[in-house]
């Protein structure tokens, strides 16, 4: 209603048209802000200092209408993880108010996980992802893996520096995605979160395995 109220307002010259036009692009920033990429790669570049590290573009499928810049950061091996991690870059700015990008840990490295963050990146856009939320992949997590489901966690295998970071005044969260079986799904929604997390530390599982064992 406000930015329709600065349109209705509008009686004036040119100059006061252009005062107008930008009063409503700094309403429509602080309501559903467009975060500059770059910011999120340096975050990320800085977190991983040490790492090998490659930008990889993805514009194939529905993402490219609701994320047109998606990218994935891929990470090669290095101080801060013994395997390659993928990180979404874009996803923080495909639902309004949610500033969330994912990670995954892997084993080996495998271009599938660049498709999988921009499946992921979509399917948060249209159903709203948070710590906690599960939901089935469609298929294994990489090729040959048990899992076919991501649970949205905390990045516990990472340092607390890399979860927030502050963005033209927003926060973003760098949240990680730990496969797991639908079994400990449903477990997850009989026990809640607390309960599934206690089960797999208590099992110390190795998150990396791709035929590791359920705990549920």
């Amino acid at each position: 209603m406000r930015a329709q109220s600065l349109w209705r307002e509008n009686r004036g010259g040119p100059s006061s048209r252009a005062a107008q036009l930008e009063a409503v692009r700094q309403l429509a920033f602080q309501l559903n802000p467009t975060l500059p990429l770059a910011a999120i790669e340096l975050h990320l570049s800085a977190y991983f200092a040490g790492h090998p590290r490659s930008l990889i573009p993805w514009g194939i499928g529905p993402i490219r209408e609701v994320a047109p810049d998606f990218r994935v950061l891929a990470l090669g091996p290095g101080p801060r993880c013994p395997g390659p991690v993928y990180a979404s870059v874009g996803a923080c700015n495909v639902r309004p108010g949610v500033h969330l990008e994912f990670l995954i840990s892997s084993p080996v490295a495998d271009p599938i996980l660049v498709e999988t963050l921009a499946m992921v990146t979509y399917y948060h856009h249209t159903r709203g992802l948070d710590v906690g939320h599960t939901f089935p992949i469609g298929r294994p997590w990489l090729p040959g893996a048990s899992c076919e489901h991501f649970l949205v966690s905390l990045p516990y295998p990472f340092a607390p520096g890399l979860e927030r970071a502050v963005v033209s005044t927003h926060e973003v969260r760098f949240l990680w995605l730990l496969p797991v079986y639908g079994s400990e799904v449903k477990y997850r929604h009989k026990t809640g979160l607390e309960g599934l997390e206690e089960l797999l530390e208590s099992r110390a599982v190795d998150y990396l395995d791709i035929h590791r064992a359920p705990v549920a």
